[in-house]
């Protein structure tokens, strides 16, 4: 009996057009330049529209949010499709956009933190989608990615769709906490999420990282709205 390639079988495909891919990449060239709008054109130390608090050096991601586009279909697929390659591709992204920025210093210490999930999401989702953003952030960049164990998500909360931005602030207060401070201490922290809307939840996180004596906080997201 022949044996073919799963390549052959079942060839790569960008989600977002449909057409033949390069192994590995969930996204075409062509769907990267022309299906999505970049988020900070101009490398500015935040995002327009955003004004991150003191304590974050950089709040960057790499396109704008665009409800019922292409963008949002792609991050459902993410989150709640099972299709993790699609984060572990735009970490890469983030990662080579991040080495061409002002903000790059190759020599200093730097650390990954993935958003964690609470453990109830995690075990209905099977995985975090931020863990693969890192991880491919990672493999782009070579910086290592915080253990899992380095900080937790105590509270529970539920999709903060439609919430105000304080009642967003409240609703995040206390979910994190960090277990490992001394993992963190001295280093240049990179937070990496799927989507960055008001920063309620990157903030806090952002906040309790702070304190541990780190050297910079900054925040990556693939989206912004």
């Amino acid at each position: 009996m022949l044996q073919y390639p799963e390549s052959i079988l079942f060839p790569p495909v960008c989600e977002i057009c449909g057409n033949l891919s390069v192994a590995g990449k969930m996204l075409c060239d062509y769907c990267l330049e022309h299906c999505f709008e970049p988020a900070n054109p101009d490398g500015s130390p935040s995002c327009p529209g955003h004004i991150p608090p003191d304590f974050v050096n950089v709040q960057d991601a790499l396109w704008k949010y665009d409800k019922k586009g292409f963008l949002q279909s792609l991050l459902i697929k993410l989150k709640y499709g099972g299709q993790r390659d699609i984060g572990r591709q735009c970490g890469m992204l983030i990662g080579r956009q991040w080495t061409s920025s002002h903000w790059y210093k190759p020599d200093d210490n730097w650390k990954l933190v993935p958003v964690p999930l609470h453990w109830f999401k995690f075990w209905k989702r099977g995985y975090n989608q931020a863990k693969e953003i890192a991880l491919g952030f990672s493999t782009e960049t070579g910086v290592p990615v915080c253990e899992d164990d380095c900080i937790s998500r105590f509270k529970f909360t539920r999709t903060q769709t439609g919430f105000s931005l304080d009642k967003r602030l409240k609703n995040m207060e206390g979910a994190f906490t960090v277990r490992k401070p001394e993992d963190l201490r001295n280093h240049h922290v990179i937070i990496l999420d799927d989507v960055f809307t008001t920063g309620a939840t990157t903030y806090q996180l952002a906040d309790q990282i702070y304190k541990t004596g780190v050297r910079g906080v900054y925040i990556y997201t693939i989206g912004v709205a």
